[in-house]
């Protein structure tokens, strides 16, 4: 275990804790005082199972074992992969995706036999502390100056002064989440932080918590990248930073989910959660000790954090359930704790649906989209990054340094391809809410991907030489640059200023948003020295 370990499990743990403990004062009409007083007992609670979670990570690795070199890092199958994943984004006929989508997975698992060593050598400063913490400074610097303004805003505002201004006994579970929303528990465990604190709600929302999931966004991916192993985790970290930040094509674009909108629970999930999830599944399909508890812990946070994880987690351990037991033959023995996920994520929507639904489920009448070529033009772009980034789905297992992370690696891109490309999963997700068949792309960590490709490219021309292939991976981020729109660019709608707090601008009141897309004002404030002032009090 290294430090880094440690604070994404604490704070991992520590949000999924806060999370139960408010759906269960919420379910037994507690007051917010109650909440707040319970919540002082997460963080000693979240250390000791951190602590006792962490006891058996001695040796760090147990399946680590010493990296043999096999193959053709380019091989004939990696390189159809990658075409058959190209042409799936450019597919408009969904028979023809879902072949090519087949053809693809089963290359894909052939490549288990093999044991691909990607990077020769590295540098000094590849293996410097410096690099991630390059990364750090950059992520958390970028988000605390820059502001995307978003309706959504008065939305998740609305869900945090709430909390604040009457007690919690008085919003009853179902009205106050308005079905679906239900699990959503940031807003009020940020409106906790403020409460004992004494800190600006306004505060706390658009910069503490902000600058604290940048930090853990740069620690899930260099965490990532380290589980694979090799010394490069740092260099890849900071370039999956600065592609975040380049990439901006879309409202939807992977760039405008992170740090622009940090202070967002569904940017926090894609930004933070996501890669932490794929950390924790490699771990327990290499059996590395405490991954389940992690991978519980992160699910947890997931549903805390956005609504639409109630969907997307329970697919992610369906896909990922389906390829491990293809691949290891033995689900009991290399996966066991998968199916009982699964079964417990599932019904965990089952139950939550059928409660919601004594209020209506709402669903979408007029689809946006009901294809998978829309979904992902509407995520990435009709263009070279989007293409690029799908069809790098094969890369990922290419970073892994002996066989057992190789087959984890080959297992999760092959479920999350089976998941994420399935024309036939788009459309079903797409008729509970047509949002979430987009969202469905958030299981992918396509920036981390395409810094994989680029910096894969770039050993292969340097031809062992570190410093050379730092060169041609600065060269491949400002050719990244040149290929569409950053969230510098003022049609982003963001801005950048000294840190500060950031408040639409437009907006006079708290809203809340109904189901026909209409928002309705719930409750006037008044903006004072940084604070928004109700009919109870300033918070």
């Amino acid at each position: 275990m290294r430090i880094h370990e440690y604070l994404l499990d604490f704070f991992m743990t520590l949000f999924a804790l806060s999370s139960l403990a408010l759906w269960g004062i919420v379910l037994s009409g507690g007051s917010f005082r109650a909440y707040a007083i319970l919540a002082l007992l997460v963080p000693l609670v979240s250390v000791y199972l951190v602590f006792i979670n962490s006891r058996g990570h001695i040796p760090p690795d147990p399946d680590n074992t010493a990296p043999e070199r096999y193959g053709n890092r380019f091989g004939v199958e990696t390189i159809a992969i990658f075409v058959l994943l190209l042409l799936i984004f450019l597919s408009k006929s969904e028979p023809v995706t879902l072949v090519l989508l087949l053809v693809a997975l089963f290359l894909f698992l052939r490549q288990t036999k093999t044991q691909p060593w990607l990077f020769t050598s590295s540098s000094i400063l590849e293996r410097s502390p410096l690099v991630p913490g390059a990364a750090l400074v950059i992520a958390v610097t970028y988000t605390l100056v820059s502001h995307r303004y978003d309706p959504d805003d008065a939305l998740y505002l609305f869900y945090g002064l709430l909390p604040l201004d009457q007690p919690l006994q008085e919003m009853n579970l179902f009205p106050f989440y308005d079905t679906a929303k239900m699990t959503v528990s940031y807003p009020t465990i940020e409106a906790v932080a403020s409460y004992w604190t004494g800190t600006s709600f306004l505060q706390v929302y658009y910069l503490v918590v902000p600058a604290l999931a940048a930090m853990l966004t740069v620690l899930a991916y260099y965490g990532l990248f380290q589980r694979l192993g090799g010394s490069y985790a740092g260099v890849l970290t900071l370039m999956t930073v600065i592609i975040l930040i380049l990439w901006a094509d879309k409202h939807q674009a992977p760039g405008n989910d992170t740090f622009v909108r940090l202070y967002q629970g569904k940017s926090i999930f894609y930004a933070v959660v996501c890669p932490y999830l794929i950390s924790s599944a490699i771990g327990i399909l290499t059996r590395f000790p405490g991954s389940s508890f992690r991978l519980a812990m992160a699910s947890i946070t997931g549903i805390g954090l956005t609504q639409s994880a109630i969907i997307l987690i329970p697919l992610f351990f369906a896909g990922l359930t389906v390829t491990a037991w293809i691949i290891y033959r033995e689900p009991l023995r290399h996966a066991r704790y998968l199916p009982f996920l699964v079964g417990g994520a599932s019904f965990l929507v089952l139950g939550i649906f059928m409660t919601a639904s004594l209020g209506g489920i709402p669903t979408a009448k007029n689809l946006r989209f009901d294809t998978l070529h829309e979904a992902l033009d509407f995520r990435y772009g009709d263009g070279l990054r989007g293409y690029l980034g799908i069809a790098s789905i094969c890369l990922l297992p290419l970073l892994a340094h002996n066989a057992a992370k190789h087959k984890a690696t080959i297992a999760l891109s092959a479920g999350l391809a089976l998941v994420v490309l399935n024309p036939v999963i788009v459309f079903l997700v797409a008729k509970i809410a047509w949002s979430l068949a987009w969202r469905l792309q958030w299981l992918l960590p396509v920036a981390g991907l395409v810094a994989v490709g680029i910096y894969l490219v770039a050993d292969f021309i340097a031809r062992g030489k570190p410093y050379l292939r730092l060169l041609l991976c600065a060269l491949g981020l400002i050719g990244f640059a040149m290929l569409g729109q950053t969230t510098f660019y003022k049609h982003n709608r963001n801005a950048i200023g000294i840190p500060q707090i950031k408040p639409p601008p437009t907006i006079n009141g708290v809203f809340e948003r109904h189901h026909n897309g209409r928002y309705k004002l719930h409750a006037e404030y008044l903006l004072e020295d940084g604070r928004i002032c109700m009919a109870n009090g300033c918070y």
